[in-house]
Order: structure tokens, then sequence, then C-alpha cells
């Protein structure tokens, strides 16, 4: 563990300290909200090295910096001078270390006595089912034959979906019609190192949600969940894979299927003991109502939380500053009673389907001249390699569109593919 030096102990003013641990992607968002509030930010880094978003971390925002090395009682010993109010995880790989830290500081956190429910996707539809909400069927399996049997006897043959049971970002996920490809999707997956750098013991075999995907992002706070923003998720096949990003669009807060996904959504939380923070939850609207595809429990990514900022005026981010507001004051937070969209938006998640050295970019002029265009997100730089899009990971960037009329949105939806072809130049 090594310190940055930013402040020295003696320093310290009791009651002025939160942590965030990872403040990586959407978690890089949070100091600057709390300094604004007199807070000083603390930041752990949970790995050495976090390789995906280890350029969005912005050290100005924090007073102190440690690096974890596997020695919990070191740390909390350490984090314990600062009498900290409160920990937030601010990234994927963060969730783990944050609610044992949390729960060991005895500070607002979610509890690390249930953190495996929420972070294992086979655990937290077992949890589903026993309290009787709609939960996925799926089983944990390590072997070939384990899996084939469970495929043919559990599933009938039916399409099932197989994955890692804890990483994000769609990573490693096949949907498989037949024998053949369920067990090449088991032998990609098995001991391979996942994207949160886990290695993947054990695979999920789980039934295949037919229906339209959906995201919830809420805040939790003395019991009450907030709805803070809804998405459709919109796939499509490519590159020979069944689960790639094309779009997100923001979505009224109320409606039919809205009203049903919020309940549900708070049911989830609750049974999952959701207590604190921001949560990104992925469902599918099927025949029989919303069914959890997974839980996130941190802040959501892709730059949604800025997004609904633009649109609804709040968000998560938003949110959860007010909540840590409520929390130093020792007021109680009002629960609106839903979120006002000024605005619509559609992110949009490019797709590469080629492969090579990038020498330039063409066609940037002509997105940024669209009338929805709100901002672009880059993420191949020039002499930088270009992968064929599989998930999330590979993904070159995206286009944000914002807009009060759906109609101009959608038809720069359509520009943004036309230009997408030619927007890098390869050697």
């Amino acid at each position: 563990m090594y310190d940055m030096g930013c402040e020295a102990v003696n320093d310290i003013e009791p009651g002025k300290y939160c942590i965030i641990v990872d403040a990586f992607s959407s978690g890089s968002l949070y100091a600057p909200h709390f300094n604004t509030l007199g807070l000083k930010c603390i930041h752990v880094q949970s790995k050495r090295d976090i390789k995906l978003v280890a350029s969005t971390f912005k050290g100005k925002d924090f007073v102190v910096h440690y690096q974890y090395n596997n020695d919990i009682e070191s740390l909390v010993n350490t984090l314990k001078q600062y009498n900290p109010l409160f920990i937030l995880p601010g990234f994927h790989t963060s969730v783990f270390l944050a609610e044992e830290l949390g729960t060991r500081l005895n500070i607002p956190s979610n509890s690390s006595k249930s953190t495996q429910i929420r972070m294992d996707k086979f655990l937290m539809h077992t949890r589903l089912k026993q309290r009787g909400l709609n939960y996925a069927r799926g089983f944990l399996v390590n072997s070939r034959d384990e899996i084939l049997t469970r495929f043919k006897h559990e599933f009938k043959g039916k399409p099932v979906v197989v994955k890692p049971s804890n990483s994000a970002g769609s990573d490693s996920v096949f949907l498989c019609k037949d024998g053949n490809e369920v067990v090449r999707a088991f032998e990609t997956i098995i001991s391979e190192v996942n994207a949160m750098d886990v290695v993947n013991e054990k695979v999920l075999i789980q039934e295949y949600l037919e229906g339209t995907e959906y995201i919830v992002n809420s805040v939790t706070f003395q019991g009450r969940h907030i709805i803070t923003d809804i998405w459709r998720s919109d796939k499509i096949k490519s590159n020979g894979t069944d689960f790639i990003y094309d779009k997100t669009v923001i979505l009224e807060a109320e409606g039919d299927v809205q009203n049903e996904l919020s309940t549900y959504n708070k049911q989830v939380l609750d049974a999952v003991e959701f207590t604190f923070g921001a949560c990104h939850n992925e469902l599918i609207y099927t025949e029989r109502g919303p069914v959890l595809i997974e839980i996130n429990p941190r802040v959501s990514g892709g730059h949604l939380p800025e997004i609904a900022y633009e649109c609804t005026g709040m968000g998560q981010i938003m949110w959860v500053r007010n909540v840590i507001s409520d929390l130093m004051t020792g007021k109680k937070v009002e629960k609106p009673v839903h979120y006002n969209l000024y605005k619509k938006a559609c992110s949009v998640c490019l797709i590469s389907r080629h492969e090579g050295i990038v020498r330039g970019y063409k066609n940037l002029e002509k997105i940024k001249s669209l009338r929805s265009y709100h901002g672009m997100d880059i993420r191949v730089g020039i002499g930088e390699r270009l992968v064929k899009t599989v998930d999330v990971w590979t993904g070159p960037g995206m286009v944000v569109l914002i807009h009060e009329d759906p109609k101009v949105i959608e038809e720069d939806y359509k520009e943004v593919r036309e230009f997408e072809e030619g927007l890098f130049d390869l050697e």
C-alpha cells in the first residue's frame, strides 16, 4: 500500500472525509461534486493495474491515494484515522473491497455479508427465486460434461446463454442453440481471466430471456429507492456475436412498462439487501413481465449519468450528491414521484467490423454537424490497434445525440451508422 502524500495525517479534520474505491469511468464523477460539499475525497485503488479504464482517473480531485495490497487490516487502520463519513464503489472492480471496508469501518455502505449475492449472477437469481420474484433459471458448472448434461436435460436443448458468473460489459456472453455452441462457449470462458481481472473458475448456463432489454438506474438512501433514469437498450448481432450494443435510448419515467420495471427493480434491490448508493440494473421485459439479467451495485457507466443529467436535470451522480448532503445535515431525503424528461437522448455505440492500425479519422465533422449531436467519445487513438467489436470493452467509442424531437434523433442515428463505416482510416 502506498500513499501519494497529498495530505499529512496530522492535518486531518474529522468528519470531512469520504472514500471512493476505484474512481474510474463514471466513478470519476463523484469527487468533484463531493468537493463542492466541503468534503475531502480519499481514493483507494483495489488492484494495481486496472487497464480498461485507468486513463479516466482524475487524481487532482483527491487529497490522498492508497493502493490496496491485500492487507485489509492495515488499510482499515489507516482509513480509520480520517473518520470517513461514507464509502462508495466507483467501478465494478471495487465493489467487494468497498463493501468490506465500509462494513469494517461501520460507515454507510452496503454490507459485505451480502456482497456475493449482488455480484454473482447465479446467486442473485437464486435469491430472487427464494423471494418469489421473477428470475432466470440457471446453473453453475465447471466441466464440459456437466454443461452438456444441463443443456440437454434441464433446458431440453432450448437456447441458453453461457457467460461468466462475475464480469461486466457483455464480456464473453454467448447465445447457444445447440450442444456444440454450448461446449465452445464453455471452453472459451473457463479458466480465462475476465474483463474484471477475475479467473472464471465456473461458468453460468442460464435460460435465454426473450424480450426487450432495459436499464433501470437508481439511488438508495434511508430505505428509499429513487429511480433516476430508465433506458431501452437495443442490441444486435455482429462479428459473430449476438449481444453487441447498438444504441441506448432514455425513456419517460412513467408508462405501463416503466411502472412495472420500477416496481420490480425496487423489489430486486430489497431482495439483494441493497441499502446505499447507486445501482445499475439490466432487465428483460418478457412474457411473464420484467426479469433481471444482472445487478451492478455501482453507478452506471457509458456516460449515462451525464446524459441523464442533460435530459432530466438530475441523474445518478446528482442524486448521490443530494443524498450525501442530506447525510451530512441529517435531513430526510424527499422521494420524488418520478423524474422529468426535458430532452430525448440516444447513446449510439460505435461498432468496428474491421481491424488494423488507426492512421486517422474520417467523417468526424459530418457527425459533429448533426442537429442532435451532443458529444463523442473515440476510444482508439492514432497509432493504436482497432479490433472488431464483440462486447463493450472492444467498442471503439460512442456518439451521444440529444434533442427535444425524437424524430431528429432517429434520423441522426441513421446518419451516424452511415458515417461509421469510413470513420477509421486503417493501415
